[in-house]
C-alpha cells in the first residue's frame, strides 16, 4: 500500500505537471490570437480571460492521455535508470502488481474524461458561442462613431454623419424589404442609440422613409415621427447549438436510434468515447515501454515511445473522421484503433512481468 501510494503519487505529480505545462503553451497562442481580436473590437481583458477559461475542458481532454503517458514513462524510466526499481522487484514485488496499480489512477482518468467530452465540453462551447454572440453586440455598439458606414445584421447597412455620446446626426439606413428586388432607404436628422440586457436599437426622430423596386422601378416615399430599427438582439445569433459537438451525451444516445440520424449521431458518440479509452491506452502503452537498463539515461526510450503514441493518436483521429464520414462502420471504428496497440501493450508487460519475477528469484 505504501509502495502503491509512493509511485502513483510520483505520477499524479508529475502529470499534473505536464499538463500545466503543455496548457500554457495552448493558452499562450490563444492569448495571442485574441489580444489581436481585443484590440480591434475594443475589448477588456476580462473578456480574453473568459475566452481562455471557457476553451480549456476541451484542451485538457486532448492533452490528458499525452500527459499521463509522459508522467509514466519520465517517472519509471528515472527509476529504473538509478535502480530503485530493479531493489522493489528483487523484494518480491511483481512488475504486474506495480502495473494495476498505477492503472488505477488512469481509470480515473478515463471516466473523467468521458464525462467531460460528453458534458463540460458541450456546455463550455455553448457558453463560448454565447459569449462570442454578446461581445459581437458590443463591438458593434463600440463602432458607432462619426462619419461611420456600418454593417447590421440581416443585410442592413447604417451610416452616422457625426455622434455626440447617444444622439447620433444626419443618419441613413439601408435594408432589403421582404419582397424581392426591394430596398428601403431611411433617412433621419437626428437618433438616439439606446441598449439593454436583450437589446440594442436606434431611435431615429422625424423620419425620411424611400421605397424602390429595382425590376419595375417603382418607387414611394414617407414621412414618420418616429421609428425604431433594432441594431442587435438575443434572436439574431450566429451560433448553431445543434451542431454536433454541442450535443450532450444524453441527446446523442436518444438521436442514434432515430434512423435518418444514425450514422451522424453514432458516430459523434463512438468518437468521445474513443476519446476517453485513448487515455487508458495511453497508460498501458507508458507501462509497456518505460523499462530502462541499469544505469541507462532516464530520457533513452523518450523520443521512440513518443512515436509510438504518435501513431496511436493520430490512428484514433483517423478513424473518428471516417467513422463521421461513414467511410468505416461505428461497430469497426468503436475497437480499430485501439486493438493492435492494447494487445502490444498487454504482450509487452507480461512479458516484462515472467522476466521481472525470474530475476527476483
Amino acid at each position: 500500500m505504501i509502495l502503491e501510494k509512493y509511485y502513483n503519487k510520483e505520477i499524479v505529480n508529475t502529470f499534473t505537471s505536464i499538463t500545466l505545462f503543455i496548457i500554457s503553451i495552448v493558452s499562450a497562442n490563444i492569448l495571442i490570437r485574441l489580444f489581436h481580436k481585443a484590440y480591434s473590437q475594443g475589448l477588456g481583458i476580462d473578456s480574453i480571460i473568459k475566452f481562455v477559461i471557457l476553451t480549456l475542458p476541451e484542451n485538457v481532454t486532448l492533452v490528458v492521455p499525452i500527459a499521463l503517458f509522459l508522467a509514466i514513462i519520465l517517472c519509471f524510466g528515472k527509476y529504473f535508470s538509478n535502480n530503485e526499481m530493479f531493489v522493489t522487484l528483487a523484494g518480491g514485488v511483481t512488475w504486474m502488481e506495480i502495473v494495476k496499480n498505477t492503472l488505477k489512477p488512469a481509470y480515473a482518468l478515463s471516466a473523467l474524461t468521458l464525462l467531460t467530452t460528453m458534458y463540460l465540453v458541450p456546455l463550455s462551447k455553448q457558453t463560448l458561442d454565447i459569449y462570442q454572440s454578446s461581445l459581437s453586440a458590443r463591438a458593434l455598439l463600440s463602432a458607432v462613431t462619426d462619419d461611420k458606414i456600418i454593417n447590421l445584421p440581416n443585410g442592413r447597412v447604417l451610416y452616422i454623419k457625426n455622434k455626440s455620446g447617444d444622439a447620433l446626426n444626419d443618419v441613413f439606413l439601408y435594408q432589403k424589404t421582404p419582397k424581392e428586388a426591394e430596398y428601403k432607404v431611411i433617412t433621419a436628422p437626428e437618433a438616439r442609440v439606446k441598449s439593454n440586457r436583450q437589446a440594442a436599437y436606434i431611435d431615429f426622430k422625424n423620419v425620411n422613409i424611400y421605397t424602390r423596386n429595382t425590376k419595375d422601378f417603382e418607387s414611394s416615399y414617407g414621412k414618420a415621427d418616429k421609428a425604431i430599427y433594432t441594431m442587435y438582439d438575443n434572436s439574431i445569433r450566429d451560433f448553431n447549438h445543434s451542431r454536433m459537438d454541442r450535443l450532450y451525451m444524453h441527446t446523442l444516445i436518444k438521436d442514434s436510434f432515430e434512423k435518418e440520424k444514425t450514422t451522424t449521431y453514432s458516430a459523434e458518440l463512438f468518437s468521445r468515447i474513443n476519446n476517453s479509452l485513448s487515455v487508458l491506452v495511453a497508460a498501458i502503452l507508458g507501462l509497456a515501454l518505460c523499462q530502462l537498463r541499469p544505469r541507462q539515461n532516464r530520457y533513452a526510450k523518450l523520443l521512440p515511445s513518443v512515436v509510438i503514441l504518435g501513431i496511436y493518436l493520430f490512428a484514433n483521429v483517423l478513424t473518428n473522421t471516417y467513422m463521421a464520414s461513414g467511410f468505416i462502420p461505428i461497430w469497426i471504428g468503436i475497437w480499430l484503433p485501439h486493438i493492435a496497440f492494447v494487445i502490444f501493450g498487454i504482450r509487452t508487460i507480461r512479458k516484462q512481468n515472467g522476466s521481472s519475477s525470474k530475476g527476483g528469484k
